[in-house]
């Protein structure tokens, strides 16, 4: 997602903060590549952006990237629709298992 963020929009993209479930590496690797604490053994794997790396506009187009987002986006979207709950919402979009079941 960083990597995405920082090609698409033709500028630096740190998060401020990312936590993995697994055990850290040996090295410090993750810590040079993405720039920010990294912390591992969390409960989740969460990576937290500022919003202003948000709100940058993607400088290209690629219909084959956005050929491939769009089912993905689309499903999303529907599940959105249903009326779940706001932390549903961003499980969907964010694509991982809801903790609510």
């Amino acid at each position: 997602m960083v990597e995405l963020g920082r090609r698409g929009t033709g500028q630096p993209v740190r998060p401020i903060g990312i936590e993995f479930e697994r055990s850290g590496p040996s090295t410090d690797l993750h810590d040079t590549f993405f720039g920010c604490p990294i912390r591992f053994g969390a409960l989740r794997n969460r990576i937290t952006l500022a919003s202003a790396d948000l709100d940058r506009a993607f400088t290209d187009y690629n219909p084959e990237l956005l050929q491939m987002l769009t089912p993905a986006l689309s499903e999303a979207k529907q599940y959105l629709e249903v009326g779940s709950s706001f932390a549903d919402q961003v499980q969907a979009v964010a694509g991982g298992p809801s903790e609510q079941g």
